[in-house]
């Protein structure tokens, strides 16, 4: 049976060991989804069979631990039990910008992350955030592929989110070298400003990112 949280009291001190775990180079066991599958919602009667048959403990901690682990059918469940998504926990982060840090380290298939993503929508997850220091598109933009940014802008995510240092998810692209996220970052509308572009140009290294901020620019 499936490892899970023994105890209500113990669930925030499992919830931060766990993503130290995760975020540390372990290697989780992942579900493969198919390239832009989005499972339907699990009923509550099959998700109570399913939580019960894989000794799931669901509350919030726990779904965030998953989420990180890319188990889609997992949260699925949950979420058919009745989880809230939005609940906070002992992570600082919301479900959907917890899907895109599982980008890093490329452990999580990436039809796997955007299949999450519209799982967690689908189950009432939010998609942007009031801190933009927090939000998916920023985390997104530097970490991952450009399939799973264009899962958030379908959902609505914000392409003009801004850091407390007013970087965009753009700008931010262009500064890690994430071009295909960049470059469709730049296909649903993102621009930059002349003054931003003027900057990004003189760290430009070589003919792409020359080309892409040229693109950008408004």
């Amino acid at each position: 049976m499936r490892a899970s949280l023994p105890t209500p009291f113990k669930n925030t001190c499992f919830a931060l060991a766990l993503s130290a775990a995760l975020l540390t180079g372990l290697s989780p066991a992942v579900v493969h989804a198919q390239p832009g599958a989005a499972p339907a919602p699990m009923g509550k009667e099959e998700a109570k069979a399913y939580i019960k048959e894989n000794d799931i403990y669901p509350v919030a901690d726990n779904l965030a631990g998953q989420i990180l682990n890319g188990q889609i059918d997992d949260v699925r469940a949950m979420l058919g039990a009745g989880v809230n998504p939005n609940e906070k926990t002992a992570l600082p982060h919301t479900p959907i910008k917890l899907a895109t840090m599982s980008c890093s380290g490329k452990r999580v298939p990436v039809e796997d992350i955007v299949t999450m993503i519209r799982v967690l929508a689908a189950g009432g997850a939010i998609v942007n955030t009031s801190n933009a220091d927090a939000s998916p598109m920023i985390t997104a933009a530097q970490q991952c592929p450009a399939p799973v940014v264009k899962a958030l802008l379908a959902l609505g995510g914000d392409r003009n989110a801004r850091t407390t240092q007013g970087f965009t998810p753009l700008s931010m692209a262009l500064i890690v070298r994430n071009y295909d996220a960049a470059q469709a970052l730049i296909d649903s509308g993102a621009t930059i400003s002349k003054e931003a572009a003027d900057k990004l140009s003189k760290g430009a290294q070589d003919d792409k990112a020359k080309a892409l901020i040229k693109k950008a620019t408004k």
